[in-house]
């Protein structure tokens, strides 16, 4: 036998022998990444936006219903991916977005797109229900995202509110009770599409493809701009994990970010290959789910590295045209995630294990 063959044979032999893990070129240890769905599609009229949050041991989950004009709550089994809705609640047709938190976590807040209105709702843990508290308005129109930052400076938290139509952001202060107060607005590049709080820092990215970060004084509320980057494409959406920063276009990109302290760091723009994406979320410090089709859907997971280079894992096929959005809970189990997955036009929300 030729030398040719018995390396050829020892290679073939090795491959075949490969655990589920591999060693990227860069000599870092990958994991290969089982995604699957979990019982049946819960059912809602327009599901858009929803987040996740804790109280204790109880995970739980918000989900806006667009076009249904209600908001839910659902306690979620991180054991084995179960949602069971426990409350809902009236906000109109129009819901945007929606942020969890405030103190001991508590509160839950909506913005609605259409009434140019925010809502805050309190949780209450035993009886898994949400209460409504107040409604104020946006500060501008179109309130198209929010996001919230308990870091209870004198006693407030701070919760940031883009506006699209009139391309203005608008901070509210949040007090231990819940109660929003409009404290600064400030004008935006045309199409803002969604922000983020890290810190003293505000992240806003524009449909146009600008990524602008700003610093915010939480004792004057001045916002100054200090840093801005172009994407390129039409940016669909944002996601931030500490220094990790990433961006999503309907061009089917993903760049990636370092946040620094003063400045906002370009890695590198990942080209995934697979058309619109719609949203994007962290799940650990470096798993990135990212989801999106213009025809029929995928929901994908993909390693974030140092360097921002996005590596594909595992991915899923997603049945059906829609819009989606996303949001994940750690599961019991070692190396296991839930990704909760709003399907728009499909007027459904799936669970997805992923599995490491």
């Amino acid at each position: 036998m030729g030398v040719y063959r018995v390396v050829s044979l020892i290679l073939i032999t090795t491959i075949l022998l490969l655990p589920a893990s591999f060693t990227s070129a860069e000599g870092e240890k990958q994991a290969a990444l089982t995604l699957s769905l979990v019982g049946d599609p819960l059912k809602g009229k327009a599901p858009y936006a929803i987040d996740t949050w804790r109280i204790g041991s109880n995970h739980f989950v918000a989900r806006g219903e667009y076009n249904g004009r209600k908001l839910g709550m659902f306690s979620f089994d991180n054991a084995n991916g179960a949602l069971t809705k426990t409350d809902s609640v009236p906000v109109g047709k129009g819901l945007s977005s929606l942020a969890a938190g405030g103190k001991d976590n508590a509160f839950v807040f909506s913005a609605n797109i259409r009434r140019d209105q925010l809502a805050a709702f309190k949780v209450d843990p035993g009886s898994k229900t949400l209460s409504s508290i107040q409604k104020v308005p946006s500060g501008g129109t179109g309130p198209i995202k929010i996001d919230l930052d308990w870091v209870a400076i004198d006693d407030n938290g701070f919760c940031a509110v883009l506006n699209q139509d009139s391309a203005e952001l608008t901070m509210f202060k949040v007090n231990e009770g819940g109660m929003l107060s409009s404290w600064v607005r400030v004008p935006t590049l045309p199409e803002p599409m969604a922000v983020k709080l890290i810190g003293n820092r505000i992240v806003i990215a524009h449909s146009q493809g600008n990524v602008v970060m700003a610093l915010l004084d939480k004792d004057t509320g001045v916002v100054i701009p200090f840093d801005i980057d172009d994407a390129g494409g039409h940016i669909t959406a944002m996601a931030v994990n500490g220094k990790k920063l990433a961006v999503s276009t309907a061009e089917g990109d993903v760049v990636t970010y370092r946040v620094g302290p003063d400045s906002l760091s370009f890695l590198e723009r990942n080209s995934l290959g697979k058309g619109y994406i719609s949203d994007l979320t962290f799940a650990g410090k470096r798993t990135l789910f990212v989801t999106g089709g213009v025809g029929d859907g995928w929901l994908a997971g993909y390693k974030y590295p140092k360097n921002g280079r996005l590596t594909l894992q595992g991915e899923l096929a997603l049945a059906g045209q829609s819009q989606r959005t996303l949001a994940t809970v750690k599961g019991d189990e070692k190396g296991e995630t839930f990704v909760i997955v709003n399907e728009f036009h499909n007027n459904r929300s799936l669970v997805v294990r992923a599995t490491f």
